[in-house]
């Protein structure tokens, strides 16, 4: 719980990061910072992608999953994990 509040309380420097540097797409494959950046990405209206970890064969990450509410596209490095929402366009690796 402690960490959710800590992701709550630095929501207002990830939008200002997203905001200044005004990227056309944000991309995240991490885990809570980088889901935090690309949920910013998301309340001010940028494309985001998530490309889930390739050591998560078995189920999408926590992160992963979380992503896949939001944002614009959620990628998967094993095919058995495709989904409707989650997508597999081949391995990074």
């Amino acid at each position: 719980m402690r960490e959710l509040w800590r992701g709550v309380r630095q929501l207002p420097r990830a939008v200002r990061i997203v905001r200044r540097s005004q990227p056309d797409l944000v991309i995240s494959t991490g885990a809570a910072p980088g889901l935090l950046v690309l949920f910013a990405g998301f309340l001010l209206g940028k494309k985001t992608l998530w490309v889930d970890s390739i050591a998560n064969c078995r189920r999408l990450s926590l992160s992963g999953r979380a992503a896949k509410l939001f944002a614009t596209r959620v990628l998967t490095q094993w095919p058995d994990l495709a989904t409707g929402r989650v997508c597999y366009l081949g391995r990074l690796l």
